[in-house]
């Protein structure tokens, strides 16, 4: 979204699964964020890049991850 001072426009869904997404941050560059998904069966982390494609499981144990 854009974030203008006083409204947030411009909000775009970057992920659509029936698994809870979460715990998101950006990558130093900003190029890229990370996030913890419930999508496969236990919470996995997730990349993708800034506006929402390639997205890839890091993770295969199925934890938890602190946030």
């Amino acid at each position: 979204m854009n974030a203008d001072g006083r409204v947030q426009t411009k909000q775009t869904n970057l992920t659509n699964n029936p698994g809870l997404d979460g715990d998101s941050n950006w990558s130093p560059d900003r190029s890229q964020f990370v996030f913890a998904s419930q999508r496969d069966s236990g919470s996995e982390i997730y990349v993708m890049n800034a506006v929402g494609f390639n997205q890839t499981r890091l993770t295969t144990d199925g934890g938890e991850y602190p946030s």
